[in-house]
């Protein structure tokens, strides 16, 4: 059958046999199915409808899932390292201002400009004491316009100064740049008028104290962005066109006889400074603003300072501004130059959060002299100014920027646990765009003031505060599963929803006092809560040492348990203590037991620790006996082979292996023997071959 089934043209349709399974090719028909010859027209039109009796196959497109949306925030990893990158670079810069004003105020160098000032400039900048105060300040602001002129006339910029980096090329340098700059070389560009802009605005403050002004280093930080979260990848030239522009330079160099290829000067140009100056206007009693290089203008800063750059500027942004004084001073003067302070400029700052305020506080402060941490009259007037300043900026006309605004707040932002009372808005904002209706949305705007934390009775009990008698809940939320969970298994049939409460809806818990025979307050669980330090009890001491509870019973006096807290633990909460609660006549005496039980823990530690070191001592001694009663029984094992004696029945190796034992010679059963000692039956070795008892060898 199989040979008439290759030779027949019909097609014979044979299942597939599996591995798995056992079958005959008896069990199994050859049917065969004719197959007509077809004539395809690609011509023809598939939308029509079929004739009678033919078969439609119709093929459907696979339907593509959509790839996952991709993700173009960088991981939290790389934000906490941003972060960090971003304070190293805050306090680096701020150790570079201060490094540069410290130089700014060398007699040697200010010696040397002096004599730039003419007497008639020196006349205005001290004019004459009977004039009014207006005519004065309008002379000595002339006498700083013509001292900037002049010295931006004369200085020349030669190089790059600082700028903003971005974090695709944070290892990258610009290009002509003052590398290695020391005292000695920046001194020898202020003099010869020469170097970055950088350098001609602090050699404007050495020329200005050396007439003896109150002059200020302003230093615009440029660090980099730590709220950009996107991937920026690192922008390379095309090769081609390196290769390109090299060659051509080769062949202009070889064509003119140039033995060195001709660099053009690059300077990466901002249009408004990094460093400018400040100086202290006596008669008008504010600061006045100096830019005498890139501008060479002066101002006295109003609504908006010239000096802070476009927010589409990559290489210069106002994020930190800092002010260093003649004397050591360092004060953070951003509010001044920047408009929208609290709308834009301080979402992108470290001191957004507290904890982030208090580090940077603590920067300044390490940087500024001891003589200038007190607050001058000079500082009063510059705060007061600032906080005017606050007023001015007035309302964000964006709806992102009134998120976290100190001033103003929007109800579509609040937090859950956040409310707003009184209702009385301070303005109206029209929405833009997509938020917006047919004719533009108006919403309320209510100050950042009226906006409350609320919380529940037992989350402001835990802060210290009890709710007034009558008060009613801001707001409701329901309760969570630990809480519903806990009422069935009390069989409390309470309410669904928990009142939350604001603030001002509390009052301070006050706890009962001790009583005058030193009796402590308790509560049903036989302990005291002291979640702040206002809850402790009036005549009472909270004491956090391990060792009060014990002192207490030594002494016999009344004490409680201290409940500072929860932790869960194992799925439950558990009660976290924090010490005990006693009576405050008590307490001199409870630390004085306190430190003898401590004394006396620490000398059981001592001996607990010298039983220790005892016992491996004692160890070590035993195994060392051991090795020297062996080494004196049997020979020392770490000598030789050689100078080993051989004794009856041992089996020392020599040189030669056999089996498993090393032999001089090839002996039958691989024992030892020496090179002039004949074989005898059983494979012992005897020093004489006479002397034998049982195959032993016998030391005489």
């Amino acid at each position: 059958d199989n040979e008439s089934s290759d030779s027949d043209p019909s097609l014979s349709c044979v299942a597939p046999l599996s591995d798995s399974e056992d079958y005959s090719l008896d069990d199994f028909e050859d049917v065969e199915i004719p197959i007509e010859p077809t004539n395809f027209n690609p011509n023809t039109n598939l939308n029509e409808p079929a004739a009678p009796g033919a078969v439609n196959l119709t093929f459907k497109k696979p339907t593509r899932e959509k790839p996952a949306k991709r993700t173009h925030v960088v991981p939290k990893e790389e934000r906490m390292f941003r972060k960090r990158v971003h304070m190293m670079y805050v306090v680096a810069m701020v150790g570079y201002g201060y490094l540069r004003n410290q130089w700014c105020n060398s007699r040697e160098l200010q010696a040397q400009l002096k004599p730039l000032i003419n007497a008639e400039i020196m006349r205005k900048l001290y004019p004459d004491k009977t004039l009014i105060s207006l005519m004065r300040s309008r002379k000595f602001l002339d006498a700083l316009l013509q001292l900037a002129r002049m010295w931006g006339s004369r200085f020349r910029v030669a190089s790059n100064g600082i700028m903003r980096t971005d974090w695709g090329n944070l290892s990258e340098r610009p290009p002509k740049t003052d590398a290695n700059m020391t005292f000695t070389k920046f001194k020898h560009l202020v003099q010869s008028r020469r170097g970055s802009r950088d350098i001609g605005a602090q050699g404007f403050v050495a020329l200005l104290r050396s007439v003896k002004l109150n002059a200020r280093l302003v230093y615009s930080l440029q660090p980099p962005d730590f709220t950009n979260l996107k991937f920026i990848e690192k922008t390379k030239p095309e090769p081609n066109e390196v290769s390109r522009e090299s060659k051509s330079s080769l062949l202009q160099r070889i064509r003119s006889g140039q033995s060195r290829p001709a660099t053009a000067l690059t300077i990466l140009k901002s249009p408004c400074p990094i460093i400018w100056v400040e100086v202290w206007n006596l008669h008008a009693k504010h600061w006045v603003t100096v830019d005498p290089v890139v501008l060479q203008m002066i101002e006295t800063v109003g609504v908006r300072s010239k000096l802070e750059p476009g927010p589409s500027d990559p290489a210069n942004q106002v994020t930190y501004v800092v002010a260093f004084d003649r004397a050591g001073g360092v004060r953070d003067v951003t509010r001044r130059y920047s408009q929208q302070y609290n709308a834009k400029t301080r979402k992108k700052r470290i001191t957004k959060t507290e904890t982030g305020q208090e580090w940077y506080d603590s920067v300044l402060t390490a940087y500024c002299a001891l003589k200038r941490r007190k607050s001058t009259q000079i500082d009063v007037f510059e705060q007061q100014e600032f906080a005017k300043r606050s007023l001015q900026e007035g309302m964000p006309n964006c709806v992102q920027d009134f998120r976290s605004h100190p001033v103003y707040s929007l109800e579509t932002q609040l937090k859950s646990n956040e409310i707003i009372f009184p209702r009385e808005p301070c303005g109206t904002l029209r929405l833009k765009g997509k938020r917006a209706g047919n004719h533009g949305d108006v919403v309320p705007v209510y100050k950042r003031a009226n906006v409350h934390v609320v919380r529940s009775a037992k989350a402001w009990y835990m802060k210290g505060r009890l709710l007034r008698v009558g008060e009613q809940p801001l707001k409701e939320r329901e309760k969570s599963n630990v809480a519903r969970s806990r009422a069935k298994a009390d069989d409390l049939a309470g309410e669904e929803e928990v009142g939350l409460y604001a603030e001002y809806q509390t009052e301070l818990y006050v706890p009962p006092p001790v009583t005058s025979d030193g009796k402590v307050p308790k509560n049903s669980f036989g302990s005291i809560d002291v979640y702040t330090d206002t809850m402790v009890p009036e005549g009472g001491t909270l004491v956090s040492s391990k060792n009060a509870a014990v002192a207490a019973r030594i002494m016999g006096i009344d004490y409680a348990s201290a409940t500072v807290g929860f932790e869960f633990a194992k799925r439950q909460v558990v009660a976290k203590t924090g010490g005990i609660v006693v009576a405050s006549q008590f307490c001199e005496a409870l630390q004085l037991i306190e430190e003898h039980l401590g004394l006396e823990e620490a000398e059981e530690e001592q001996k607990r620790m010298e039983m220790v070191a005892l016992s491996r001592w004692r160890l070590i001694l035993a195994k060392l006996r051991i090795v020297h009663r062996l080494n004196a029984d049997h020979g020392d094992v770490t000598g030789g082979a050689h100078e080993t004696e051989i004794v009856a029945g041992g089996f020392i190796p020599d040189e030669i292996s056999a089996g498993n034992f090393i032999v001089d010679e090839a002996l039958a059963g691989g024992f030892i023997s020496k090179s002039n000692t004949e074989f005898l039956a059983g494979g012992f070795i005897p020093e004489d071959a006479e002397s034998l008892t049982g195959g032993f060898s016998l030391d005489g």
